[in-house]
């Protein structure tokens, strides 16, 4: 089976600034990203090329521990990520500005099952695309100040 794919958008209404103010910095992820339970950056602060991260999220009731490495770092615009270990992934966060006071993030993951999990693709298919297109909404809300931190 290929592997599961998808990238989720969403206008955020504040400058690019603001944005990468709070989605660089992983501790924030709490705040939206669903089924996050734990995470952990070793230097807190925003993300720098070779940061790692451990992260614990929850998926169709299973929770899953990743540890990632942080890469391509363009400060205030976009970084990229991908599991050490475990699962194959990948990823990135990208802002694009849309004037002074408006920016659109864009989230884009690619996951690879292995083993006995591919059985379960499909489903597993579906959660993360459905999961990813909440976060990218709830990432706009948090940075928009709808959500308290």
């Amino acid at each position: 089976m290929g592997a599961i794919e998808t990238t989720s958008r969403a206008v955020i209404e504040a400058s690019q600034e603001a944005a990468w103010a709070l989605l660089s910095d992983y501790a924030n992820d709490l705040h939206w990203r669903e089924g996050l339970r734990r995470i952990e950056q070793d230097r807190p602060g925003p993300v720098y090329e070779g940061a790692q991260v451990v992260e614990e999220l929850v998926v169709l009731g299973r929770a899953v521990v990743s540890e990632i490495e942080i890469h391509g770092v363009e400060p205030g615009a976009a970084f990229s990520w991908r599991v050490g270990d475990g699962t194959a992934a990948l990823g990135s966060r990208r802002l694009v500005p849309l004037g002074a006071d408006r920016c659109e993030l864009i989230l884009h993951k690619r996951l690879q099952l292995a083993g006995s999990d591919r059985l379960l693709q499909p489903l597993v298919a579906l959660a993360v695309r459905r999961s990813e297109r909440g976060d990218a909404y709830r990432a706009a809300d948090f940075v928009a100040g709808r959500v308290r931190a």
